[in-house]
């Protein structure tokens, strides 16, 4: 699936497609490229890069406003475990609810990362088969 951010209509990304430990998660327009595919477990948390399941979405390891979202190993660990809600559209950290997944700017290639909860449109987001 893609997530989608319902403000600017553009996909959670893996910058430049590169698979590996640290490489930053962007927002770009939506083109169903394997580096724009994701799965989403509920049960744990985990949201799976499609382009290579070993790799999660990560918080940084940071709980504060600003956090850097990228992709690591997965490992299972509290800053790869997220909770999507459908019915609002927030992505927000498991054991930290009030930082949600945030697409930093409006523009292409603006960096995804995690921000306090401000009933933004840029904090809200559509998972789209």
């Amino acid at each position: 699936m893609k997530i989608v951010n319902q403000h600017s209509g553009q996909c959670l990304d893996i910058d430049h497609a590169v698979t590996a430990d640290g490489t930053h998660v962007i927002q770009w327009p939506c083109h169903g490229g394997a580096n724009q595919l994701w799965s989403y477990d509920d049960t744990s948390g985990l949201i799976r890069s499609m382009q290579d399941p070993h790799y999660c979405l990560d918080n940084s390891g940071s709980y504060a406003n600003g956090a850097n979202i990228i992709i690591w190993t997965c490992k299972g660990n509290s800053n790869q475990r997220f909770k999507f809600d459908p019915a609002t559209g927030e992505i927000a950290m498991r054991n930290y609810p009030d930082q949600v997944v945030d697409a930093s700017a409006f523009h292409a290639g603006a960096n995804a990362l995690t921000w306090s909860f401000e009933y933004d449109s840029n904090q809200l987001w559509s998972m789209v088969q």
